[in-house]
């Protein structure tokens, strides 16, 4: 139950952030009570966004811009200074640049991709720390500046030049025997920051592994002192995630993360540094996106701990030799594909394998052949390499279909356009290596690759308007964009002996696309704030409309009533059809004598049917909330 919470969590937090403003954050006098006096463009908090959401599964998206966004404000030199470029506090409050905002910048670009930091970057990067370096080989003075007054050295900032470093060469003696002293002292402290966590969050993924236990024990006494903020938590979650900690304190910090969520996905803006003062007055800088983005990156690397502790302790799945192997195999065949490309070509395309395999940590996407090979009660007689070629086709089309959906989407990134069709290819080709005397099998590859386009076109012309709502009839086209997904499956049957027209074939087929509905809906009830404001008529889009009626009024406009209408009316239907298609996808295979009791599709529905329970649960949280709002007396709602 708390996986699933945390699944939920994060993909809230994700479609929070992408329709939020991630550039703009605020500056506030108070610490308690956040108070948004000031707002601000810099090239700080991207940079932690941008970290922070690199090791994130499903946030590529939000990642290419503010990517992109960085590398406009570098100097020639490769630094950085606090201040976005041609902001009016460059002129109001002039900043040298300095290397806490230079590193945050690196380390937040390489962790995206490493080649956007090449060698001529890190020649450049190299002069920086020559020029601010108080012993060679460090610690490094903060400010790019010769002038009096900003000459300091910083333990933050020199954690944030150790863990850089530590990514692209070995690491500085002189830092760690810094970073050491510093943790052997108690003294966790910096100029810019408001309080120790930004330190711990900083100094935990670069900690001298003798200094790891002492420095894990400094952060849970801080936690025993004195209760966290929400921001604290995320940070204090983070730290403690890549050091020796027992569970109980993440236990304690995850659950904290996960009730300071906001009911639009978000967490709440808070204090992470300071700011310039103002008439003497201390003031600080956040965002509610920041605060969001370090809450995800803190549960994804404390799943990824559980993950090495089950690991560890030989909690591994059946036959996790074998299916590791072939999982192994099959990203070693697909880097090998990529390895002959043009340099421009590779880069994209091994990007997009990189996000792929990032975004699917348990190889569902690789392993689908294997594990429904297995699902079988006669297990067919058929070798890894097999396995290895379906799951290899599988994998290079998921990487197309995902590219392909963020263009459908408005978030494709041309330059991933040649990858994607690259991809599909791969994928085309393999798929027809497989079994190439198979004549049934091989027109139903060329039958799904039409449906797929078919699909595509089709919801390109339908549903991208409100003159004329889409009809989605018995939901099938919802399965139509994502039917490549069978064609495994359906290769693996036929491999078995079983012609697709056998009405068992037919029944794990159809079982298979009631999943794919039910998946595709509990994917739109998530997104559809996002989809309505880019006027993308999903089927809970539509379904919303026609509950309240047509109107000339631009659909952003309507949000507001759009979303009452969802938290009352909508939702609850919605979830009665997705059990239904659940249901419909069970009952399609109860009782298929060529399937085992307990086969891959039954678990494959159950954890929609899972997902859509929590949802359930949340609507009426949702609904007791809002009720909740309405009744609050006006005089409490501060004006602006």
């Amino acid at each position: 139950m708390a996986q699933n919470n945390l699944v939920l969590a994060v993909k809230a937090g994700l479609n929070y952030l992408a329709s939020a403003d991630l550039l703009t954050s605020f500056s506030s006098p108070t610490t308690t009570t956040w108070q948004p006096l000031y707002n601000y463009q810099t090239s700080f908090v991207p940079a932690l966004m941008l970290n922070s959401l690199s090791g994130v599964a499903g946030s590529e998206a939000l990642q290419q811009p503010l990517a992109r966004y960085l590398l406009k404000q570098r100097s020639p030199n490769w630094s950085f200074n606090y201040w976005a470029l041609h902001s009016p506090q460059t002129q109001s409050f002039p900043y040298p640049d300095d290397l806490d905002d230079t590193f945050c910048a690196l380390i937040g670009l390489y962790n995206h991709c490493p080649n956007l930091v090449d060698q001529a970057a890190l020649a450049k990067v190299v002069g920086l720390l020559v020029a601010t370096e108080k012993a060679v080989g460090g610690p490094y003075q903060t400010w790019l500046s010769s002038s009096p007054g900003w000459q300091d050295v910083d333990l933050a900032v020199n954690a944030n030049i150790a863990y850089f470093i530590s990514l692209v060469s070995n690491r500085l003696p002189n830092l760690d025997k810094y970073m050491e002293t510093a943790i052997n002292s108690g003294q966790y402290s910096s100029k810019y920051y408001p309080s120790p966590y930004p330190i711990y969050y900083y100094l935990a993924r670069i900690c001298p592994s003798a200094s790891q236990l002492k420095l894990s024990r400094a952060i849970q006494q801080q936690l025993k002192n004195q209760p966290p903020s929400c921001i604290e938590a995320c940070l204090a979650l983070s730290a403690l995630s890549q050091l020796p900690s027992d569970s109980q304190p993440t236990g304690k910090l995850l659950q904290q993360v996960l009730g300071s969520q906001q009911i639009d996905g978000s967490w709440p803006a808070a204090a992470f540094c300071l700011d310039p003062n103002r008439n003497s007055q201390t003031f600080y800088h956040g965002s509610a996106p920041l605060s969001t983005a370090l809450a995800l990156e803190a549960m994804a690397k404390h799943r990824l701990k559980l993950a090495k502790a089950n690991t560890s302790a030989g909690k591994k799945e059946p036959r996790a030799s074998a299916s590791g192997l072939i999982h192994q195999n099959i990203v070693a065949a697909a880097q090998r594909r990529l390895n002959n490309l043009q340099p421009e070509l590779k880069a994209e395309a091994q990007t997009l394998l990189a996000n792929m395999l990032q975004a699917d940590p348990k190889h569902q996407i690789t392993l689908l052949p294997y594990w429904f090979a297995r699902s079988l009660k006669k297990t067919p007689p058929l070798d890894n390499n097999f396995y290895q070629q379906l799951g290899l086709a599988n994998l290079f089309g998921w990487m197309a279909y995902t590219t392909y959906d963020n263009f459908l989407d408005e978030e494709g990134v041309p330059l991933q356009l040649c990858a994607a069709n690259l991809a599909l290819r791969s994928s085309l080709l393999t798929f027809r290596q497989v079994l190439p005397d198979n004549t049934d099998f091989q027109t139903y590859i060329s039958r799904v690759f039409d449906t797929i386009d078919g699909a595509n076109t089709w919801e390109l012309t339908h549903c991208r308007s409100t003159n004329k709502l889409p009809k989605y009839g018995q939901r099938r086209k919802l399965a139509e964009r994502s039917l490549g997904h069978s064609l495994s499956l359906t290769a693996i049957l036929a491999a078995s002996g079983y012609k697709r027209q056998n009405l068992h074939v037919q029944a794990i087929l159809k079982s298979f696309r009631h999943y794919l509905i039910a998946r595709q809906l509990d994917d739109d009830t998530h997104d559809w704030q996002i989809d309505a404001s880019k006027g993308h008529i999903s089927y809970v889009v539509t379904k919303i409309l026609k509950e309240i009626g047509p109107s000339d009024v631009p659909l952003k406009t309507r949000l507001p009533q759009m979303q009452r209408q969802f938290w009352y009316s909508s939702l609850p239907e919605l979830c009665r059809v997705m059990q239904t298609e659940v249901e419909l996808g069970r009952q399609a295979i109860i009782n298929n004598p060529l399937l085992r009791p307990n086969s891959l599709l039954f678990n494959l529905l159950d954890r929609v049917g899972k997902s859509v329970e929590q949802t359930t649960t949340k609507q009426q949280q949702a609904t007791v909330f809002l009720q909740s709002y309405r009744k609050t007396p006006a005089k409490l709602l501060k004006t602006s």
